[in-house]
Order: C-alpha cells, then sequence, then structure tokens
C-alpha cells in the first residue's frame, strides 16, 4: 500500500515523514482485547477462537467467590463499580455513584453493589458503603487484581 500521510511539520510528531496505516471500523462498544484480536487476524495471523485467559490462581479464585457472595448479600444479581480512572477529573463524585445506585435500586430489587478502588478512590468508596446501606459492599483498597476479578469475571 502507499503512503498514507506526510505529518505537517507543526505537528511535534515524528514519524519518519509518512504513516503506513489503514483504517478499522470497529465500534467503540467492543473491547480492546476483541480489536487486538480482529488486528491480528487483518495483519494475517490466525486469531480465531483466542480469548484472554484468566490469570488468577486458585487461591484468588476460592477468595474472590468468597468476595462475591458476601458482595451480593443474598441477591441474585452483583455490579460492580470500578471508581477510579485515570485522570482525576474524569472521576464520578461519590454523590452521582450513590443516586446511580438508588435509581437501579428503586427498579431492580434483586441487585447488590461492589464498589472497587485502591487507595486513590478508597474514602469514596467507604463514603458510598456508609449511606448505600446493605446495597454496597467495599473490599478495601488492598485487594490484589487477581481476587476481584476472579469475584466479579464470569468463570464458571
Amino acid at each position: 500500500d502507499a503512503p498514507v500521510t506526510i505529518e505537517p511539520a507543526q505537528s511535534g510528531l515524528d514519524a519518519g515523514r509518512v504513516f503506513h496505516s489503514d483504517t478499522f471500523p470497529y465500534p467503540n462498544s467492543w473491547h480492546e482485547a476483541d480489536k487486538c484480536f480482529e488486528m491480528l487476524q487483518a495483519m494475517g495471523l490466525d486469531a480465531r477462537g483466542r480469548r484472554i485467559d484468566t490469570w488468577w490462581n486458585p487461591e484468588d479464585a476460592l477468595r474472590g467467590t468468597a468476595l462475591e457472595r458476601q458482595a451480593r448479600n443474598g441477591q441474585p444479581k452483583l455490579v460492580a463499580l470500578g471508581l477510579a480512572a485515570s485522570e482525576v477529573q474524569r472521576r464520578w463524585p461519590p454523590e452521582r455513584y450513590l443516586e446511580v445506585i438508588r435509581k437501579v435500586a428503586e427498579v431492580r430489587h434483586d441487585v447488590a453493589f461492589l464498589v472497587l478502588g485502591g487507595t486513590d478512590v478508597a474514602e469514596s468508596c467507604r463514603w458510598l458503603t456508609d449511606r448505600g446501606g446493605k446495597l454496597v459492599t467495599y473490599t478495601g483498597d488492598q485487594l490484589p487484581l487477581g481476587v476481584w476479578a476472579a469475584g466479579v469475571i464470569p468463570h464458571r
């Protein structure tokens, strides 16, 4: 294929003066992993049937399952809410999460919420737990990724 573009000097990007690229029409709703597998196919590699493997160990799975059971609090549905965002200004305030939790609980009486996050959002997670009553569980800010993944990602 022929080069697509030459970057203008004022762009601040040095791509060797030429990009060799193609555009793929992947919808925003696709998970990043699915997009990556499709790109492998587009590059001529066989990505059919591939998926992301679980990375947690059996102890993580036991702890994650116990965490899930506790957070469900007898409810058949569990919604996991990750409060962190890489950019602080893009984080929702805890009041907004509480509003969503209450609105969902008004409509769905079969749901509980698990709030997740590290030390950067621990205060917001605790605030939500205090105000959410039996609807909301917080596992603490030191939960290993494998444990929470084993608790909230379907794997059975």
